[in-house]
């Protein structure tokens, strides 16, 4: 499963491939946890690696990129969108070799990886922050309350 015995995974969640995932040397499964433990972990972290299959907003990405962390992920929808124009590493859905590929360039390229994770940053921060979210949830809903007024009159 994991065949670099120079990374070391702490898997945080819980899901099919667990057991798995915790018969390995060089990996941690941790299970479910606390919001407060997940940022402890992306605290210790060197990267994220989201190998989704299917997602709509992947919040553990943002969580990551907030937390400066360099992301990997894969081309589904949802996760290309946040890793596109080199946010992040992208591989292909399903496609193991190409994961382990991504990984070793991230602990091989650390100017490249950091110039993705600053990248995801500055994304986030201005199309996820929660300022910027409430204020487009504001302006919409006083765009539709202006259009509902407007249609009364």
């Amino acid at each position: 499963m994991l065949r670099d015995d120079n990374i070391t995974a702490v898997a945080v969640g819980d899901g099919p491939m667990r057991q798995s995932l915790s018969s390995a040397a060089n990996a941690v499964c941790l299970g479910v946890r606390s919001p407060q433990d997940v940022a402890l972990v992306m605290k210790a972290a060197d990267f994220l690696v989201h190998p989704s299959h299917s997602e709509g907003l992947p919040i553990a990405v943002l969580e990551a990129a907030f937390a400066g962390l360099p992301v990997i992920t894969t081309d589904a929808r949802g996760c290309i969108d946040l890793g596109r124009d080199d946010r992040a590493l992208i591989v292909p859905v399903g496609d193991p070799t190409a994961l382990a590929r991504a990984m070793r360039e991230v602990t091989r390229d650390r100017e490249g990886t950091a110039a993705r994770a600053e990248a995801m940053l500055a994304h986030v921060r201005e199309h996820y922050a929660l300022s910027a979210n409430t204020a487009r949830l504001v302006g919409l809903y006083r765009q539709v309350l202006s259009e509902q007024s407007g249609a009364r009159h």
